[in-house]
Parts: structure tokens; sequence; C-alpha cells
């Protein structure tokens, strides 16, 4: 067992479709404003998916904010139909937080439910239709469906929606230094995963520690036990696969690093 010092990846969200969507907006003070806020996801066909207030499966749409201020939605428009773009309007004093999420049911029952979702007056076709959002003086602020015309057939349990960006980060590199200790007992707790924890009197090593594709040459760790669990090839069973092995315990210092365990040489690289 041993401590290593190291940090937490990134996460990255999952890309979904393109889009044609752009958002042009003059320098000035900021406002509530709404041109930022996007139809980024829906679901035209909800057999096992997301739960309304009435425990239905509903067809759902989701709004982001993509803006750094938050956005005034009383007054806007939802539309599934490009003749009709004032279909569906959203209730005064509804708006929606800088880099915000809201989900908005297209079940056609016109309500906000007991678990304040709110319910559009109409439903999405899953063989296709259109979908839009609408700002108070009748400008579409965006579509799915271009110009008024049918986003494609939808998949049931299957969201489509915007293309995300994503910026990855690399915060710890293959290559990056780390310090560690090997313990013999459980003294330091969990003080080791402190900001503030004093590590100067621990062994400086490369990080990717216990990840090495390659025995490693560097010298061992003295002191310290390693338990391991092998499964060995039993030629002589006659059997196939997995079938063909036998499990077995054995043991081996850090001081020795190696091991021969029926002419098969066990190698430690990291711990």
């Amino acid at each position: 067992m041993s401590f290593t010092r190291l940090g937490r990846r990134p996460v990255k969200r999952r890309p979904l479709h393109a889009s044609n969507f752009l958002s042009l907006e003059a320098l000035e003070a900021r406002t509530l404003l709404a041109a930022d806020v996007v139809i980024s996801e829906f679901v035209a066909s909800n057999d096992t998916g997301l739960l309304d207030g009435f425990g239905a499966n509903s067809d759902w749409l989701e709004l982001t904010n993509q803006g750094d201020t938050a956005a005034n939605l009383s007054g806007m428009y939802l539309t599934n139909d490009p003749d009709n773009l004032t279909q569906w309007v959203f209730p005064d004093g509804q708006t929606l937080a800088p880099g915000g999420y809201l989900i908005v049911f297209a079940s056609g029952r016109d309500v906000q439910d007991e678990a304040g979702n709110l319910h559009t007056n109409f439903r999405l076709n899953r063989d296709g239709d259109y979908l839009a959002l609408v700002d108070s003086t009748g400008v579409v602020v965006s579509e799915i469906g271009a110009n008024g015309t049918k986003f494609p057939q939808q998949l049931t349990d299957v969201s489509y929606g915007l293309y995300q960006t994503t910026v990855a980060t690399e915060f710890i590199r293959s290559d990056s230094s780390a310090q560690l200790f090997v313990p013999t007992d459980n003294s330091l707790s969990s003080s080791w995963t402190s900001p503030e924890f004093d590590a100067g009197s621990w062994s400086s090593v490369t990080a990717g520690v216990g990840y090495d594709r390659t025995p490693s040459q560097g010298a061992p760790i003295l002191g310290g036990n390693a338990i391991l669990n092998i499964d060995f090839d039993d030629d002589d069973s006659g059997e196939q696969g997995a079938d063909n092995t036998e499990a077995g315990w054995t043991q081996m210092t850090l001081s020795d690093g190696t091991l021969t365990v029926n002419g098969i040489q066990v190698t430690i690289s990291a711990v």
C-alpha cells in the first residue's frame, strides 16, 4: 500500500449535434438579456427517461444560458410551429441564471406541475418537427430545424442538441513530479490529503506511480510487503480460457522487487 499526492483530472461533457447558432451582442452595460439563451437539447420520444411532476415520461427540451448574467425569459415563447411563433409563453418572473439550465416538458398540458416543472401546450413529433425559442418581439433566437424546417426523425430515449465546445486541461502530465511514502501503520490517517501537508520527507518520484507499462529500473524502496493474487496457466487441465488457470496467493518484499513462481518472473515496477 502506498500514498501518492497527485490531483484530479478534468471532466468532459459529451458533445452533441452541431448547430449553426450565432449570437452577436454590442458592448454595453449588461442587463437581463435573453440573447444568450439557446435550446441546447431535447428528446422527442421519451419512453424510459426523465419523469415530469406527474410521473410521466413526457417529451422535454433543455434551455441553456450561455451568458455571464441572468436572462429574463418573461414574455418569451416556445413553439413547434414556424407559422405560430407565439404558441406558448413563459410566465412572468421566469429567469435563467448565468450558465444555468432549465428543463421544460413538451407534454401538451400547459401547466406548472407540483414539482415546479413548466409544461408547454404542444408536444413534439418523433418523426420530425420544428422547435424554436422566440423573444418577446417575435424574433427567433434559437431553433432546432433551420429556417422553419423540421429536425430529423428521432430515436426513443436518445437526446439531440447543440454541439458543446469543451476545453481539455492536462493537470497531471505523465512526467509530473510526485512524492511517495510507503506507510507501516495508519498513523497518517487522511492528513496526507490536505494541501497544507508537509511531504518534504517523502521520496521524490515521477507521476504515473503504480501504472508503469514496463518494469522500471529504479532502486526498490526497502521495507513493506506486497500480497499478490495471481492466476497461473494450468496447461495440464485441458480446459480453455479463464478455466485454464489456478488462483493462488504469494508474498514478496519491496526490497526484493522480483519473485519467480512456477518458472514465471513477477516484478513489482511501482507501488
